[in-house]
């Protein structure tokens, strides 16, 4: 298969898996975590680990989306620098999730999480294509979903083994980690120049 024999491809593969790791486990645990730390009602929880999050991240995509491809027109590699950005930018804000005092300031480290993992989202189709060319971008679209899912999957599980030892803070800690190691990797990616075409 083509797409196995692009480099590149597995370094997208790296970030993508990085991101899934944090998405899933805050998607999976940060209800659980806001109802131990903060005593708040399963309600709450609820609603405080969804809302917030959700509408940064929605933020997060339009303002990302629309960065990049005005970014794109002078630099070829812009919505690759936006995903890094994302991961880089997002990353310290999830570790801050794990050791704020109170809930407006975790609620507040949680939404510039999100917006950074919309501005990772956004570009996440654009930045595969400028590798793997149209006619392959579905395939490896599917095998970054199949790897990301498996890796989620696993970190929610492990993240059930951690809170016993370290908390699920320090698994917030761990993803955030994860997270700047896959804005790292995404900088060494090649992509082909991208058509711009005036709007």
């Amino acid at each position: 298969m083509p797409i196995l024999r692009t480099g590149s491809f597995y370094l997208i593969l790296t970030g993508s898996v990085s991101f899934s790791l944090a998405n899933w486990l805050i998607n999976t645990w940060l209800p659980t975590f806001l109802y131990e730390r903060f005593h708040m009602t399963l309600g709450g929880a609820g609603f405080s680990a969804t809302f917030y999050l959700q509408a940064a991240s929605y933020a997060g995509v339009v303002i990302g989306g629309t960065v990049a491809d005005r970014w794109t027109r002078t630099n070829p590699r812009a919505r690759l620098y936006t995903q890094v950005i994302g991961l880089a930018f997002g990353a310290p804000f999830l570790a801050w999730v794990s050791v704020a005092g109170s809930l407006p300031i975790t609620l507040m480290a949680l939404a510039v999480f999100g917006l950074g993992r919309g501005a990772y989202d956004s570009n996440a189709m654009p930045v595969l294509r400028e590798v793997t060319g149209d006619n392959r971008s579905a395939t490896a679209y599917g095998l970054l979903n199949m790897a990301g899912t498996i890796a989620g999957g696993l970190e929610v599980a492990a993240a059930g083994y951690m809170k016993q030892h370290i908390g699920l803070g320090g698994a917030f800690q761990f993803a955030a980690g994860a997270l700047l190691v896959g804005s790292m990797v995404l900088l060494n990616v090649r992509t082909s120049s991208p058509k711009v075409e005036a709007v």
